[in-house]
């Protein structure tokens, strides 16, 4: 595994150095510390607040979570310890079984609301596309970890494929919210690794002309998701409802909010999908801007002490990984947050930590796992 950090090869070349430029410095635990403790809060908060919305859900909801959660940290404590080659060596094959179940999501998928993004392993479904945020990353690390930096057209046009592949196969669901992140992700280690001011010209001018034919893919409500976006009272009581729903818990939850359990649009049945996608409007209802703006500071703090770590690590495959994690929380809680309070059309993103889910949660923890374990590998 190469040992050199990422570095500028030339004037015309922007890369992770260029952009996060920092002086060598004795090496802390710090980084790590945080993490953990940023961590333990947001599972907490996400216990309290979950605990608020299965008072008026089933009465295994809360026990559901709970051990979610403590399976979660379980698995994250058992990838933190594992061999280094279980990671780097073998994502190639995490890639091909993460694509394998995409595919047979396609064949043999759960369609709940329209969609197929699950599959049924006995009493328990599996979401495969939230387990391809880890995967895809995963793989796009080893392969770039190889490859001459900057990279050149033929090299990035095969990492390319490498994020195309599972985007269009989680967007067919229709899954276009998650497939986004699994793109997004892809493209910020292809971009971190060092791409030629030229190249980037080209890709936006690539993507901007291709705006046209990527509206005539979307499905109509992915249209009118969009188009209501512009004007919710337009459509009240169909794609605007939710978004008009969200607003109004949030700007009830002024400064300091309702309390615990003092959720109105909750408990008059008005806040769709409140324990899932639309959890942080629970949360601002009932905590208020003080409440949503610690949990946002939680998150933001994690992700710049992941973002640490990559800049402190000394391999490329380190470096690449650890930015793709912190990127990963980073970009879910952004999307989540601003489909919320009605910025961007609704998407299908948990937030991370909070959204109730088996697969969200699970995702969170293999994540944690590898920032921890690359860690303590890299400083050993």
């Amino acid at each position: 595994m190469s040992k050199n950090p990422i570095k500028q090869e030339s004037s015309g070349t922007l890369s992770l150095d260029v952009l996060l430029r920092m002086k060598k410095h004795s090496i802390s635990l710090a980084p790590a510390h945080i993490s953990a403790f940023c961590t333990l809060l947001l599972l907490l908060l996400s216990c309290i607040f979950q605990y608020s919305a299965s008072t008026h859900l089933h009465n295994h909801h809360f026990t559901n979570h709970l051990l979610r959660i403590l399976a979660a940290m379980f698995v994250a404590f058992l990838v933190s310890k594992v061999s280094p080659k279980w990671f780097k060596n073998l994502s190639f094959l995490y890639y091909l079984i993460g694509v394998g179940l995409l595919i047979l999501v396609h064949f043999k998928g759960l369609t709940i609301k329209g969609a197929s993004r699950w599959l049924a392993i006995g009493p328990i479904r599996v979401e495969p596309s939230e387990f391809m945020k880890i995967a895809c990353p995963l793989y796009m690390a080893h392969c770039l970890s190889y490859l001459k930096l900057p990279l050149h057209l033929s090299h990035f046009l095969f990492c390319a494929n490498i994020i195309l592949v599972p985007f269009f196969l989680i967007a067919k669901q229709p899954d276009l919210g998650t497939g986004i992140i699994v793109l997004s992700i892809g493209l910020l280690q292809i971009f971190i690794s060092g791409l030629s001011y030229r190249s980037i010209a080209s890709l936006l001018l690539i993507f901007i002309a291709s705006i046209p034919l990527l509206w005539n893919l979307l499905h109509t409500y992915q249209q009118n998701r969009i188009l209501t976006l512009l004007d919710p009272s337009s459509d009240p009581l169909g794609t605007g409802y939710h978004i008009m729903q969200s607003k109004i818990a949030i700007g009830s939850g002024g400064i300091w909010g309702k309390g615990l359990l003092g959720s109105t649009q909750v408990f008059y049945q008005f806040l769709p999908e409140f324990h899932t996608d639309f959890i942080f409007a629970l949360i601002s209802e009932e905590s208020g801007l003080f409440g949503a703006s610690l949990i946002l500071f939680l998150l933001c703090t994690l992700c710049m002490s992941i973002l640490v770590m990559a800049l402190q690590a000394k391999s490329i495959f380190a470096k690449l990984m650890l930015s793709a994690i912190a990127f990963y929380f980073f970009i879910c809680s952004c999307i989540n947050t601003a489909m919320v309070c009605g910025i961007i059309p609704v998407v299908g993103v948990p937030l991370p930590f909070f959204s109730y889910g088996g697969s969200n949660l699970m995702v969170c923890g293999v994540a944690l796992g590898i920032v921890w374990h690359l860690h303590r590998i890299e400083y050993d």
